[in-house]
């Protein structure tokens, strides 16, 4: 795996769909564009192959750029990572790390390609930096941070009304990033959702041309949340959603449960049933914080303390590969 670069972006990409993008790309690329005394804007797309809306924007964002239609106040970075994974429309292939699992450091062939941006960006003194992914569950548009500082706030909050701090996992782009510019995190909804796209677009214009707007007018700093655990599922686990109090498997969970994102849950609340464990909340840190947050007890599985879940997903593989979703609490 070898980094391309490019000081042009290349026409026939605008036709293209991210699962073709191979025929024009052999690999993770990084496309420097334009000129100026400004601090250089960094964008990066397809970290997960199959998180396709981000390199939909760059496309709205390229059309106006080569006609002329948007001058960026800007020089511009575009990142374009797993070109191999987006061919076959996965997170990434069996043989590879996750790109957004290797900016800590590392031997392999995508922390090596990640180390070389991080080497490029810090050279051209990036001014932001902003990751854009998809989930899998429904969420509300939100923005994530890795440090709680002003700069940080206000790149998240104008990309976004939700805010969601988070240290770990620490080996993702946005937590590198943080090391010397204010970095994001953007969720753009589930892949291709149009209305994600079409704002981020009009977000990304704004801030080519005019920056982000500071907060220091507000009366107060819009809330955060902060991610503390995430619900794990053993691999081995049979798991529906038919919230079936005698599972079939071994976990049946409700048929409603990404609609909970972003919703504070209160204890009693039932997310489903399980014949034995098989789901667990690990922390941060590796902690074990089922007994804090859910009640496992005949058969239910119950909430024991309030909290706000995120990213809640019905997709099986990534709740086995991943998670089933985050515990957040607000701060």
């Amino acid at each position: 795996m070898k980094l391309l670069r490019l000081n042009s972006i290349p026409a026939p990409l605008l036709e293209l769909e991210a699962y073709q993008i191979g025929e024009v790309l052999p690999g993770p690329t990084l496309i420097e564009w334009g000129e100026g005394e400004l601090p250089p804007i960094f964008i990066s797309v397809l970290l997960h192959g199959n998180e396709i809306s981000g390199f939909t924007i760059l496309k709205n964002l390229w059309r106006k750029l080569l006609t002329g239609e948007l001058k960026s106040q800007h020089p511009l970075i575009f990142f374009i990572a797993n070109v191999e994974a987006a061919s076959v429309g996965l997170r990434h292939l069996p043989s590879q790390l996750d790109f957004n699992r290797v900016w800590s450091g590392g031997d392999a062939p995508e922390a090596l390609v990640a180390q070389e941006v991080l080497d490029i960006s810090r050279k051209r003194q990036v001014g932001w930096a902003i990751d854009i992914h998809n989930n899998t569950g429904k969420n509300p548009l939100y923005s994530c941070i890795n440090k709680l500082e002003p700069e940080f706030w206000d790149l998240a909050h104008f990309f976004a009304p939700h805010i969601v701090y988070f240290t770990e996992p620490h080996e993702v782009l946005s937590m590198a990033f943080s090391q010397f510019c204010p970095s994001v995190t953007i969720e753009a909804g589930t892949p291709g959702q149009k209305e994600m796209i079409e704002i981020l677009t009009d977000k990304l214009e704004t801030l080519l041309t005019t920056g982000a707007p500071a907060l220091s007018k507000l009366k107060a700093r819009p809330p955060v949340f902060h991610t503390i655990g995430r619900i794990k599922v053993a691999s081995s686990a049979q798991i529906d959603f038919n919230f079936n109090p005698r599972p079939e498997g071994d976990l049946s969970m409700r048929s409603d449960l990404v609609e909970c994102n972003f919703q504070q849950l209160e204890p009693g609340f039932v997310l489903g049933y399980a014949k034995k464990g098989h789901l667990w909340v690990e922390g941060n840190f590796e902690q074990d914080f089922t007994n804090d947050f859910l009640e496992i007890s005949s058969g239910e599985i119950c909430v024991k303390k309030s909290f706000v879940p995120a990213m809640f997903t019905q997709n099986i593989p990534i709740i086995k590969s991943d998670c089933m979703g985050y515990v957040m609490e607000s701060i």
